[in-house]
């Protein structure tokens, strides 16, 4: 996987290319934990990733409540139909 770190202001986005799963978690993890401190938004963008483990979603949680806990914004954008629907009925679609 790929992933792009694009910054503005505060707000820092990740662009995903890839699966976001067991073996790529871990490095998108340490992305996130390298700019949450200064994050006051963190978007997580899926529009080239295809598929998310519950590796992945264990990065989503933990990045979420981060966010949470410092006031800040959390969102995951451009997912596909999978992701979506994986997140539905983990029912965290209502947290992001």
């Amino acid at each position: 996987m790929d992933i792009t770190k694009v910054v503005d202001g505060s707000k820092v986005t990740f662009q995903l290319a890839g699966d976001l799963d067991i073996t790529t978690a871990p490095e998108l993890q340490a992305a996130v934990d390298e700019v949450i401190d200064g994050a006051e938004s963190l978007v997580i963008d899926f529009e080239q990733c295809p598929y998310l483990s519950s590796a992945g979603i264990g990065v989503l949680l933990k990045s979420f409540k981060a966010m949470k806990k410092k006031a800040g914004d959390f969102a995951v954008v451009n997912m596909n139909d999978y992701i979506r629907e994986v997140l539905e009925i983990t029912g965290l679609d209502a947290l992001f």
